[in-house]
């Protein structure tokens, strides 16, 4: 009788074919900096960190005209900023590539 009345139960279904359950997923994007052994510093953006850093170190496919295989190495995360919007973090990513965004980074690492 449980069952039964457990079946008449239906989510809400959006237009994309997910249910009401998937809207409680939260992504975050996340702000990295990076760098590799001869110094060089790259600013970036993304939903999933652990595939851009494979792919800046050539571990998956890569664009071969990108910054990242011009100048080749071992590229560190060196710095990361969370947020819950894609628009927020394009603004951060976009003060970061500035020259205050830049010499905040340069004395971040200058600290380290």
């Amino acid at each position: 009788m449980l069952f039964l009345q457990l079946s008449k139960v239906r989510l809400q279904q959006f237009p994309n074919g997910r249910s009401a359950s998937w809207r409680t997923f939260k992504q975050m994007f996340t702000v990295y900096v990076i760098q590799n052994e001869s110094g060089k510093i790259y600013i970036g953006l993304t939903k999933d960190l652990t595939k851009r850093l494979l792919r800046h170190n050539h571990k998956l496919p890569v664009r071969k005209k990108s910054f990242t295989y011009k100048n080749k190495g071992v590229w560190k995360l060196v710095y990361k900023e969370m947020y819950n919007t894609q628009v927020e973090a394009y603004k951060r990513e976009k003060q970061l590539k500035s020259f205050q965004g830049r010499q905040f980074v340069k004395r971040l690492l200058m600290g380290r």
